[in-house]
């Protein structure tokens, strides 16, 4: 017969913290679920569809995924990363009730998840959680690893790479997600490339996944409208979804919009992720995931460049 013991919030206030420790040194990372599983449905408290986190059945796929995670977050956990200039007070959002701040003792707020969507593991498996996923990128390249600057290194083209790839389109030159390449430079005159360049992402994404334009402008202004996102809130979202259709004028032109592929990319996207996240979690380097980038230590770049090269082609 085996006895299970719990620790109760007493023991931990009366034993463990008279010992000297900090509670925020305390952790029940172990005991998190790092695989979400979530599904669109009818909240009838918000009369509206709503994400929703359902139950799946484990496998050996869900049990070698929740492994990696538990290895990866042990680096994290331990890894001393921080912004040694941060405020006190945070960082100031559009909602002056709300800013973003972080206790960078707490290593929960490094605890990472991946998140599958539409109800299967087919779909989506992207990387949240992390402190530094809620900071502008400007914030972001004052992170320090270990008291060593770091690098950002973005793999979004990545996720347009795979679907030219796959039609037998040839990817744009240029940015893929730069308006000024097709001679718009309206948005730019208002709005700076680093303001401007995460919404056009997301937009990607949306008109990828949308089933209707309609839907799409809907679902974007939605997330333009999001305090947390920060995004340009005076948007033209028809000319913009426009000039986008113009920029990656192959993809409308083989109907690719609006037919939810993106979401069986975002499913490859994330394990080229998980490829790289593995390959440095294995040599004890912490690396830093955001949605469709990586943070590294700056003396890693190259080696990052290479992996990243390496497991798209794989």
């Amino acid at each position: 017969r085996k006895s299970r013991y719990s620790l109760t919030n007493k023991f931990v206030e009366k034993v463990i913290l008279a010992g000297g420790a900090k509670k925020t040194n305390i952790f029940s990372i172990s005991n998190k679920p790092n695989l979400i599983l979530r599904e669109r449905r009818y909240d009838e408290y918000l009369k509206q569809t709503v994400n929703s986190d359902i139950e799946y059945k484990e496998n050996k796929d869900t049990k070698k995924m929740s492994k990696e995670l538990c290895v990866y977050n042990n680096l994290l956990r331990k890894s001393f990363i921080d912004i040694p200039d941060f405020p006190k007070d945070g960082l100031k959002t559009r909602n002056p009730n709300r800013n973003i701040t972080v206790n960078f003792e707490d290593e929960n707020h490094k605890f990472v998840r991946r998140i599958f969507n539409n109800g299967t593991l087919k779909f989506g498996g992207k990387y949240h959680g992390g402190w530094w996923q809620r900071l502008s990128s400007e914030w972001r390249k004052k992170i320090n690893i270990h008291n060593t600057p770091t690098v950002e290194l973005d793999y979004s083209g990545v996720h347009l790479r795979i679907l030219y790839d796959q039609h037998g389109l040839s990817v744009p030159r240029g940015d893929v997600y730069d308006l000024r390449e097709i001679g718009y430079h309206t948005i730019y005159k208002k709005y700076s490339n680093e303001e401007v360049r995460p919404v056009l992402k997301l937009l990607l994404l949306i008109m990828l996944n949308a089933d209707s334009e309609a839907k799409a402008i809907r679902a974007f202004r939605w997330e333009l409208q999001d305090d947390d996102n920060n995004y340009p809130t005076d948007l033209d979202i028809p000319l913009l979804i426009s000039k986008f259709s113009q920029l990656h004028y192959q993809l409308r032109d083989k109907k690719l919009f609006y037919t939810g592929v993106g979401k069986e990319l975002a499913r490859k996207d994330s394990e080229i992720a998980t490829d790289v996240i593995e390959h440095f979690t294995n040599k004890q380097i912490p690396i830093l995931s955001i949605h469709d980038s990586f943070i590294i230590d700056l003396r890693h770049l190259k080696e990052l460049k290479e992996v990243m090269e390496e497991k798209y082609k794989k």
